[in-house]
């Protein structure tokens, strides 16, 4: 019997290796996301996906900070971190959106949506009238649950 392990050990291939990223880098981001989250507000971000202006803003921001470094920058004044981890934060928000695009362009192809015009969210009237024939329709008590359907239904 060898001392060497088997590959069955452990079936991981094709996942992602995550031990190779570096944990000071990864730091500095949740550090990032951090000074975001008390200036702003935690995962405000992502509503930048809604924006028309979203993306420009994004990419403006991590081009601010690549411009520092090639001006000689290391760090954000305003941070006190390195404009790298900016950089890394802005780009997983650019990530995120491109992937979150394509998985509600996905959903609504699926359902169906897309051809007959449902992608877009439903204005907010059309949701209360919605949420007004719903309340209408269903007992809303549990006597009128017990009472069963009304005769002619």
């Amino acid at each position: 019997m060898s001392d060497r392990p088997s590959d069955d050990f452990k079936k991981d291939a094709g996942k992602p290796r995550m031990e190779l990223i570096d944990p000071t880098a990864a730091e500095d981001l949740a550090r990032v996301l951090t000074m975001g989250a008390a200036k702003y507000t935690a995962n405000g971000w992502r509503d930048g996906i809604d924006r028309e202006d979203g993306d420009e803003r994004i990419m403006g921001a991590l081009l601010r900070h690549a411009m520092a470094i090639l001006r000689g920058e290391i760090f954000d004044e305003e941070s006190g971190l390195p404009h790298a981890a900016h950089i890394q934060c802005n780009a997983m928000f650019l990530t995120w959106f491109a992937r979150e695009r394509s998985r509600r362009e996905e959903n609504a192809a699926h359902a169906g949506l897309t051809e007959r015009g449902l992608d877009k969210p439903f204005p907010p009237e059309a949701m209360a009238m919605m949420g007004r024939a719903v309340a209408n329709t269903f007992p809303a008590t549990p006597e009128e649950l017990a009472a069963g359907p009304d005769e002619g239904c």
